[in-house]
C-alpha cells in the first residue's frame, strides 16, 4: 500500500525550531549553518519551517562570501509573541549583516543555559530604566547575558568604533550592572 505525501503543514513547533526562533529573536538572524549545527535543523524541516512562514530566508554578501540565513516570518514572529518571554525582538539591519551574524554565533556558541538570560538590544533599550536605574540612557550594548555568575555585556564592534564609542560602549556595560565585557570583531 503506497503511503500518500506528508503533509506540508507544521503540526507541532519542536524543540528545535523553537529554540532557532529564539536565536533570531535575540539577534536578527541566523545562519543556515548555524540553524543545523547548533539547532540540528535539516534542510527538509528548514523548507518546511519556510513554506508555512516561520522563517524568510535571503542570501547575501558578507565577509564570508555569499551567506545564506532567516529572519522571521508572520509565523515565526507571532509563535515567539505567543509561546516565549522575548517581549521586544531584536532590530536586524540588512547593512549591518556581518555584525547581525557576529551576534548570531555568539548567541548559538553559549550554553542553553546561558541563552536562558539573554537580553537582546531592544529589550535593554525598553527596559533601561529598570535594568539601569538612575542613569541616562546614551548607548547601549548588543546584548547582555545574565548568569549565576553575574552580568555579561555582549558588543559586536565593527571598523567603525573609535574609542569614544568604545568607551560609551563600556560606560553602558558598567551602568547594566556587567562585570565583565565581551567584545567581538565584526
Amino acid at each position: 500500500m503506497a503511503r500518500g505525501r506528508k503533509s506540508e503543514k507544521i503540526k507541532r513547533v519542536t524543540k528545535s525550531d523553537g529554540e532557532t526562533m529564539k536565536s533570531i529573536a535575540h539577534t536578527g538572524v541566523i545562519t543556515r549553518a548555524n540553524a543545523k549545527e547548533y539547532f540540528n535543523l535539516n534542510d527538509k524541516r528548514i523548507e518546511l519551517l519556510k513554506k508555512n512562514s516561520y522563517l524568510i530566508e535571503h542570501t547575501n554578501n558578507t565577509k564570508k562570501g555569499l551567506q545564506t540565513y532567516y529572519t522571521l516570518g508572520k509565523a515565526g514572529v507571532d509563535f515567539i509573541k505567543r509561546q516565549t518571554d522575548i517581549d521586544y525582538l531584536y532590530r536586524g539591519n540588512k547593512n549591518q549583516l556581518d555584525h547581525d551574524i557576529k551576534l548570531s554565533q555568539a548567541y548559538c556558541q553559549i550554553t542553553h543555559e546561558q541563552r536562558q538570560g539573554w537580553i537582546n538590544e531592544n529589550q535593554i533599550i525598553h527596559k533601561w530604566d529598570k535594568l539601569a536605574p538612575n542613569t541616562n540612557h546614551v548607548t547601549g550594548v548588543d546584548a547582555i547575558v545574565v548568569t549565576n555568575d553575574g552580568i555579561v555585556a555582549i558588543e559586536v564592534i565593527t571598523r567603525n568604533y573609535g574609542e569614544v564609542e568604545i568607551q560609551e560602549k563600556h560606560n553602558a556595560a558598567s551602568a547594566l550592572g556587567c562585570n565583565r565585557m565581551v567584545m567581538i570583531n565584526a
